[in-house]
């Protein structure tokens, strides 16, 4: 079983990957229920508030392919005039939320985050 100490450390290390990506502006690891486990965010960003809206979005897309029948979505986009939100799922108890210069393609940004999170999905036990 994981130690705190190794939960924690895993965490940091997947923040810092998912920041070293080319084109992350910001990142936060987040649980399902919106709850702030990591994060690499401007201090004026309200932390806990960014975390449980990230949540409230991907919950709020994966009912509404529900109700449709349709496979629920692996993750979504937000399209802002500067950057895009980019929210997915991390394993079932946890999400990634990152903002990704909008200049940067989103293809290469989309495959690595989707790397970390379905590594930290399969490492990190909450």
């Amino acid at each position: 079983m994981a130690t705190q100490q190794m939960v924690k450390d895993s965490i940091h290390d997947a923040v810092a990957e998912i920041r070293a990506t080319k084109g992350v502006v910001e990142c936060a690891v987040i649980s399902r229920d919106g709850t702030l486990i990591g994060k690499s965010l401007r201090d004026e960003v309200p932390a806990s508030a960014f975390a449980a809206i990230s949540a409230t979005m991907l919950a709020s897309a994966e009912a509404a392919t529900n109700l449709l029948s349709i496979p629920e979505p692996s993750h979504l986009v937000a399209y802002s005039r500067d950057v895009l939100l980019l929210v997915m799922g991390a394993g079932e108890r946890m999400l990634v939320s990152a903002t990704v210069d909008k200049q940067t393609d989103i293809s290469p940004v989309f495959e690595r985050l989707t790397e970390i999170a379905s590594k930290m999905g399969g490492e990190v036990i909450l």
